[in-house]
């Protein structure tokens, strides 16, 4: 059922999971209950137990994203574990539902990211703004991996043209962003990925300033 559920979601125009009927052929899945969630994936082979020992870390790194957030729900997150990049080419979360590359070299630090997504989602529901569900993934997952380079919003900031174009406006920056981005001809998709980045800085802002009971009272 979640194999057919994630096929079709389709947000950037093809499917989120690619050919998964082909998948479950290849790969006998399996289900694995855990303190932090339900996993569906496919089984260890005999003497190997490389699923098994990755949804260890999984269940570790949830642990630390839950005490970052200050958060105790014990609430489960349904995850897909996906085999091979080819049958999902990016890690997504979908309100607590989330569809993990386990392939990719960074599937710890993308987990946490969409781990996030679902814990903040259970417990202060839907947010509308990009800006503050990909600002705070993106802040909490750099204080779980502090030395993580993908999640190094401070870093990779630079490298944006849309900020540097901001930049050379010296027009506001703000989260209601959508109208001077299309105005410095700006794309839809270059526009959210504005959100992952002008809103980390903006967590950080607040949280410094603030506390992070208030920011999460702000993202509420």
């Amino acid at each position: 059922e979640r194999v057919k559920w994630w096929g079709n979601q389709v947000p950037f125009g093809e499917p989120l999971l690619r050919d998964g009927q082909k998948m479950l052929r290849e790969y006998p899945f399996t289900l694995s209950r855990t303190g932090c969630g339900i996993f569906y994936h496919p089984e260890d082979n005999p003497g190997d137990n490389w699923y098994s020992e990755r949804i260890k870390s999984l269940v570790q790194i949830d642990e630390k994203v839950k005490k970052i957030l200050g958060l105790t729900t014990d609430h489960p997150v349904h995850v897909l574990l996906v085999p091979e990049t080819r049958y999902c080419p990016r890690t997504v979360c979908a309100n607590d539902e989330i569809l993990l590359d386990l392939a990719s070299p960074d599937r710890y630090v993308n987990w946490a990211h969409e781990d996030v997504h679902a814990r903040l989602y259970q417990v202060y529901g839907v947010c509308p703004l990009p800006d503050l569900t990909e600002g705070a993934a993106m802040y909490f997952t750099h204080r779980v991996f502090p030395g993580g380079k993908v999640s190094d919003y401070e870093a990779y900031a630079d490298r944006l043209r849309v900020y540097k174009r901001l930049a050379s406006t010296e027009g506001p920056l703000g989260i209601s962003h959508t109208g001077h981005l299309e105005k410095l001809g700006i794309k839809t998709e270059e526009s959210y990925e504005y959100s992952y980045f002008f809103g980390a800085f903006l967590a950080k802002h607040l949280i410094e300033t603030y506390g992070q009971d208030k920011y999460l009272e702000f993202y509420r």
